[in-house]
């Protein structure tokens, strides 16, 4: 879907959906104003000098910012790749090269017709259409059942993730991995999203989900630090905003060194007391999931280790 030279730019936090899980709540007074429209350029600007092809559009919801029809032509007309991260009740009238939907609001009755309506539209234009499954343990078996029936016509690939936060349990892992299969059995390219604690899995589960699904044990990529609305404010990730940098204090490549190093620091500091004692863990083969699940505390001291 992207490329290794992206940046993750959040224009808006507004968004039009409330989802449970959703990050994004928590920056929506911090960031209460809009990326102009002078800032978008200026940020793109860098970008291009630092050798970034690729811009993905996170929020918040992107496709109601002001400016995102503008932003995609501004794009295409500098050979940029376009993708959004969205959820889909809403489409922008210049379509991106790719989109990613969280399908979370299928499953209310009043956003269903947006979203299929918000899919037909970006399959008419071409764009390459993959659809976020996060599982959260209210939903039940007949939702996945659903998912499956929904997406396997629409979908050009399937990303699945549990929904942050969670407790790592073999349920969760079975039900991962059955989705995963079955999909497979239709013919579906499918990715898991998150690093995921290995214990989830039996090893004939985790041998086939590391082969076929792109399961990932450690957390951190360069794809994942997030410029946000202001145009300098800078995060290491979506879920964690305690070690923010600034843009055009420190260059891309100098922010990555560093987050690289405190992404490191901190998946060593397990969440849960079963780690303790976990080979995965002892012998560094696990992270325990998701980094952005970690407590402030454990935060606090990464950013620490990373400053010395």
């Amino acid at each position: 879907m992207y490329s290794k030279r992206n940046i993750c730019l959040v224009p808006t936090y507004s968004c039009n959906a409330n989802c449970p899980f959703c990050y994004a709540k928590k920056f929506q007074k911090k960031f209460r104003k809009e990326m102009d429209w002078q800032t978008f350029k200026k940020v793109i600007g860098l970008s291009i000098k630092e050798g970034k092809n690729e811009v993905s559009f996170l929020g918040g919801e992107p496709t109601i910012w002001l400016y995102i029809n503008q932003a995609v032509s501004f794009l295409r007309e500098r050979n940029i790749q376009i993708s959004f991260f969205t959820n889909g009740i809403t489409y922008s009238k210049v379509a991106p090269d790719c989109v990613l939907i969280n399908i979370y609001n299928f499953f209310n009755s009043i956003t269903r017709e947006s979203i299929k309506k918000t899919i037909y539209f970006y399959k008419s234009q071409g764009v390459e259409i993959g659809l976020r499954y996060n599982l959260t343990l209210e939903a039940s078996l007949k939702e996945d059942k659903s998912f499956l029936r929904f997406a396997t016509p629409l979908a050009d690939y399937i990303s699945i993730s549990p929904a942050i936060p969670y407790l790592p349990s073999r349920s969760l892992g079975n039900r991962i991995f059955k989705l995963v299969q079955d999909f497979h059995k239709c013919g579906k390219s499918v990715k898991i999203a998150r690093a995921i604690p290995i214990c989830l899995f039996n090893a004939e589960q985790f041998r086939y989900l590391r082969k076929e699904s792109l399961l990932h044990t450690e957390c951190y990529s360069k794809k994942n630090v997030v410029i946000n609305p202001d145009g300098k404010t800078v995060f290491p990730c979506v879920n964690i905003s305690a070690f923010s940098k600034d843009l055009f204090k420190d260059n891309l490549k100098k922010i990555n060194a560093d987050y690289k190093k405190f992404f490191r620091y901190l998946g060593k500091i397990y969440p849960f007391p079963e780690c303790q004692e976990c080979e995965y863990a002892l012998d560094n083969r696990c992270q325990a999931g998701c980094l952005g699940m970690r407590s402030s505390k454990a935060i606090n001291i990464a950013i620490k280790k990373t400053n010395l």
